[in-house]
Parts: structure tokens; C-alpha cells; sequence
């Protein structure tokens, strides 16, 4: 079946089809979660049905109902079990204070605890009730436990609003660095979860952002992270969906698959998508990067010389792509000529050109945006500024639009210098929700062409970025 056509829940392993769920007991689609809530000062979350302990959860359009100037005047007549003692008018200024009710809440002892994004505060006068997202509210001896004996008569926890990214397309340029940036507004909303909520959270969150192909790829890798293989999967391929089954879609889930050491499965969809676009020399390269990764060195092999050897042409300047292929042939051959049968390849194109170090930049659209890189002495290059004291190269992939390049970007340098080389592309906000996400793929070999060669392969997402961005840095 093409990948384009897959059903919801292809399993990676096989052309199986099934659901896969973290609880078989909850139906798929299940809309049970409601509410959210805060169990702990380690900001743990748990859905409020699977809280034993007497909870209350409190919104922040519930709290600011009528403006208050401290929290306990906020939560008054809000909260069952709650007992609040304002202060008077002359006596402003003055703190004002909670009881709740349980063991010792309404007895002789002080009022609940305070606990501010994990912090546990002296004061309910430190806390401004506008910076507030949400108040659980936990009550009784077994809640306040988690809390140990500070928490005997109470807790109050709250989580703050938190800053958001503005992902209109029509936005400020500016340079940063790719790492500061927050995450989307979608992967706050599930991080911190226990693993048995993470399916019906996600689940919720699908039918506001359903629509934006990028929420699936995303998913996809938390839950990869979180040791959910199968759901990653399932997600991922819903991802494909959401970016109807386009080349950039497939090529990002392939990029996704690698960055998971699962090369079986990006192999698969380089080889459906060369089915489809079979003069494609950028995905028959990323098809032979993907042997070489998984170990399959002598069809790496056979796919590099298949690119070297190909007069069939999409695009005028393919002929760069050849460039990288003979470089990255060699390299493989370098290691384990003598494991390879090499009798069908042209002896004149077996060279072993040692460099320092060597670097492609690419993406799943297959252009990249003025790529340079900043070496550690302060230096900027980029295909118009070569380094060339190092004897640094840059392919020039593009003639005919400025600063873009259809192929992948190979920067080398023959004597590099130690230290840390940063990656810096211009990004233009792929504000199309059912685009594929835009993932860059960094791949870098230190001391190319020698015994000790090592290759790293980085995968960066790129969605939503508008500006002068460093993706990435690579120590030498």
C-alpha cells in the first residue's frame, strides 16, 4: 500500500492494521478527560478522575470572575471546604487567610501551603492572581502527605501562565538561536503527564489541532521520548495523513524514523517515494544515507554509484548531487573495502580525499536558505565567503535563485580548527497548517576519509521559525 494511502495505525513492523492504546479499557476517541490537575510540587499531572484524594481545580477565568488583589480573596466561595478571613478596609495591606477543611484544617494550626510552579512560597501576598493559568486545591491528610508535614492542613498549587509564541506569518525579523525558542503551545499542554494519561491527553488535544500536520510529527516524538513505540508510530503516521501523503510529509516522517534508529522504516519510504519520483537524485541519495546508517553498506554502495552514473536529470543542477554521492561512495569504501564487492564500479572514481571535517545541510522541501557557518574563531562563511586559509569549500547549488539550494548544501574543510562550528540558515515560517513540518538534517563526518572517520546525524525542526536562525552546533 503507498504511504500516501496508509490506514490509521500502521504498525512499523509489519502491513498489519490495528489500534494501538496505552489502556485497552479506554475506547479510542474517548473524550473522559475534563479536567487537569496537579498533584505534586514536582508539577506532576494527572487526570482528576484518577485522583484518590479530595481535588478542585480551578481555572483562571473561574479565579478573575471579579477582580481580587491577593489569591485567597480570589478563591472565596470558589472552592468547597474552603474558609477565607479578609482583612477590612483600614486594615489593608494586611495578609488574608485560608482554612481548609480536613484533619486539621479547621482546627488550632496554620492554613495550607502555597506551591507556585513546583516553589513552595512563604506568602499567599507573593502570588499576583493575574500571572495565574490554573489552582488545584488539595485537601485531606492522604493529599497534603505529598506535600510531607508542611502540607498537613492543605495545599494550594498552582501553575502560572506560561509565554507563547506568536506563529502568525507576518512577523519581525530577527536573529536567534533555534534552542532558546519555547515549544508549540500543544507540547506544554501534555508535558508532565503520567504515561497513563498521555494516550486520552492526546486524544483531547487532537480536535483543537487536528488540522495542523506539524502537531502529529511532534506527538509522534514525545511519545517515541516517553517509550510509547507503538503510539509514536500510529501518531506518526497520522502525521503523514494530515500532510497528505506529499513528498515533504513523507520525507519528514523518514527523517523522524532515522532520527529513531528504526532505518528499516525510513528505507521503506525512500523506496515509495522513488517509486513515484524515480529521477529524484536527492531522495536516492537520502535512500543510500539510509543503508549506510543501518549498516547495509554494500546497497549504499550500489544506490551512491547509481547517482554518480545517472543521465536521467529532474532538475538541471542535479549534477551537484553527484559531488556528494563520490564523496560519501568513498567514504564507506574508505572503511570496509574489504567486506565490498566492487567489481561493477569505475576504479578512477575510488579516491580518498582526507578532510578535517565535512558537513551536508538539507530539508525535507529539498532547499535550504543562505546556509553559513560561523567557525570558532568568530569567522562567517557561506558559499560567497569560502574559507579558503583552511581551504574550506562550499558547493554552490543554485544559479539561478539567490541564496536557495535544491540540493543538499556540503560544506568541508580540509584543516579545521578546534572548536564549535555553528549552522545558521534563514527560516521563513511555514505557515500553512496542512504543510509538512519543515525538519532540517544535519549530517557530519569528523576526519573524513581516515580510520578514525565518525559520522553524526542531527534532525532539527524547523516549523514556525521566521528569521536568521542557528540551528545547530557541531564540536570539532
Amino acid at each position: 500500500m503507498p504511504l500516501a494511502e496508509t490506514e490509521r495505525g500502521v504498525n512499523a513492523s509489519s502491513n498489519s492494521t490495528k489500534n494501538i492504546h496505552p489502556d485497552p479499557a479506554i475506547p479510542y476517541g474517548s473524550n473522559s478527560i475534563k479536567e487537569v490537575i496537579v498533584t505534586s510540587a514536582f508539577q506532576v499531572k494527572r487526570t482528576a478522575r484518577s485522583q484518590s484524594s479530595n481535588v478542585q481545580l480551578i481555572t483562571s477565568d473561574q479565579l478573575n470572575t471579579v477582580r481580587s488583589y491577593d489569591v485567597n480573596n480570589a478563591l472565596a466561595g470558589k472552592i468547597a471546604g474552603a474558609q477565607v478571613r479578609s482583612q477590612s478596609a483600614i486594615a489593608l495591606g494586611r495578609e488574608s487567610s485560608m482554612r481548609l477543611r480536613g484533619e486539621n484544617g479547621l482546627g488550632v494550626g496554620g492554613g495550607p501551603i502555597y506551591v507556585v510552579d513546583g516553589f513552595i512560597m512563604s506568602s499567599a501576598n507573593d502570588i499576583n492572581p493575574d500571572d495565574i493559568d490554573n489552582i488545584t486545591v488539595l485537601q485531606g491528610p492522604a493529599a497534603a502527605a505529598l506535600f510531607g508535614p508542611d502540607g498537613a492542613n492543605g495545599a494550594i498549587v498552582i501553575s502560572n501562565k506560561k509565554a507563547r509564541r506568536n506563529y502568525g506569518y507576518y512577523t519581525r525579523w530577527s536573529e536567534y538561536k533555534l534552542k532558546y525558542m519555547e515549544d508549540a503551545d500543544y507540547m506544554a499542554e501534555i508535558n508532565g503527564f503520567e504515561t497513563r494519561d498521555l494516550w486520552n491527553r492526546y486524544t483531547e488535544l487532537e480536535k483543537e489541532y487536528k488540522e495542523k500536520a506539524a502537531f502529529y510529527f511532534d506527538m509522534a516524538d514525545y511519545f517515541f521520548e516517553r517509550k510509547l513505540k507503538s503510539e509514536a508510530i500510529e501518531i506518526l503516521y497520522n502525521g503523514i495523513e494530515a500532510s497528505r501523503g506529499s513528498k515533504p510529509g513523507l520525507k519528514a516522517a523518514a527523517y523522524v524514523f532515522e532520527s529513531w534508529n528504526n532505518f528499516k522504516e525510513a528505507i521503506n519510504i525512500y523506496t515509495d517515494i522513488l517509486d513515484k519520483y524515480p529521477l529524484d537524485m536527492v531522495v536516492k541519495r537520502d535512500l543510500a544515507l539510509a543503508y549506510f546508517q543501518n549498516g547495509n553498506y554494500q546497497q549504499a554502495v550500489n544506490t551512491y554509484y547509481q547517482i554518480i552514473c545517472s543521465t536521467n536529470r529532474k532538475y538541471y543542477d542535479d549534477k551537484q548531487i553527484n559531488l556528494i554521492a563520490l564523496n560519501e561512495m568513498n567514504a564507506i569504501i574508505s572503511l570496509y573495502k574489504d567486506k565490498l564487492n566492487l567489481s561493477a564500479i569505475n576504479p578512477n572514481l575510488i579516491k580518498v580525499l582526507p578532510i578535517d571535517l565535512r558537513m551536508t545541510i538539507e530539508t525535507n522541501y529539498d532547499y535550504t536558505n543562505n546556509v553559513r557557518i560561523k567557525e570558532p574563531g568568530g569567522n562567517e562563511y557561506s558559499y560567497t565567503n569560502p574559507d579558503i586559509k583552511n581551504n574550506g569549500y562550499f558547493t554552490n547549488q543554485s544559479s539561478y535563485r539567490y541564496y536557495y539550494y535544491d540540493t543538499p548544501q556540503e560544506y568541508s574543510l580540509k584543516n579545521a580548527e578546534k572548536g564549535d562550528y555553528c549552522i545558521k540558515v534563514n527560516c521563513y515560517n511555514n505557515w500553512n497548517q496542512d504543510k509538512a513540518p519543515v525538519y532540517l538534517r544535519l549530517v557530519v563526518f569528523k576526519n573524513f576519509h581516515k580510520p578514525d572517520q565518525s559520522m553524526e546525524v542531527q534532525h532539527i525542526v524547523l516549523d514556525n521559525q521566521y528569521g536568521s536562525v542557528e540551528v545547530a552546533e557541531v564540536k570539532f
